[in-house]
């Protein structure tokens, strides 16, 4: 029997896996995603990583702004991170602080220059965004079936840096009826899928 056209591909051994077909799809996003963010930092004249630590210290906590902190965040080495911030420093875009709480350790904050830079750099993910929200109307379960797949990624190491609620110690999945099934134990208060966040500040990643 000869088969043709959509015949052929059904019998495909691939055609079934959905599986490797996500996780094909998944790679793609995060091709453009890393596309999009390299050609924010060239506009600016910055490495990605560079642009990287920029954002970390606009977005983020003031706790996550030592060299340390700031390598696990990006999941690079201190190194990588060291010279990188020495080059942002040359460039008069971040400035480095004693830290108040230990005087041993050195904290980087962003100079007015950097801060003007960083809010040009933060709108780099803009075309992913508007990408997104033309998906099916529940994306709040999408976002809850990829926080599960973080989570599995970070049980087998691949992720290293995950803030996110489905790997934090306070999460408790599903445990209300209704509308807001999932609890919070640090904010005390219950959680929808859409209230689930992808990089929390108050992360404790949770013990096996």
């Amino acid at each position: 029997m000869i088969m043709h056209g959509w015949d052929r591909l059904r019998s495909d051994a691939e055609y079934g896996d959905v599986d490797r077909k996500l996780a094909a799809a998944l790679e793609r996003i995060a091709a453009g995603s890393r596309k999009l963010l390299r050609a924010a930092a060239l506009a600016e004249g910055l490495s990605t990583t560079q642009a990287e630590l920029l954002l970390q210290i606009f977005l983020g906590q003031r706790e996550i702004c030592s060299p340390a902190a700031l390598a696990q965040r990006l999941d690079v080495s201190r190194p990588t991170v060291t010279d990188a911030l020495a080059t942002l420093e040359r460039k008069g875009l971040v400035v480095r602080q004693l830290d108040p709480a230990d005087g041993r350790r050195r904290l980087f904050d962003l100079t007015l220059q950097g801060r003007i830079v960083a809010e040009r750099l933060s709108g780099w993910d803009t075309p992913l965004v508007k990408a997104v929200a033309k998906m099916a109307p529940d994306r709040s379960d999408t976002l809850r079936a990829l926080l599960e797949v973080i989570a599995a990624l970070t049980d087998a190491r691949v992720v290293s840096a995950a803030r996110t609620c489905t790997t934090c110690r306070f999460f408790r999945p599903d445990l209300h009826p209704g509308a807001a099934p999932h609890h919070c134990l640090r904010l005390d208060t219950p959680l929808l899928n859409a209230d689930l966040r992808v990089d929390c500040p108050l992360y404790e990643r949770a013990t096996s």
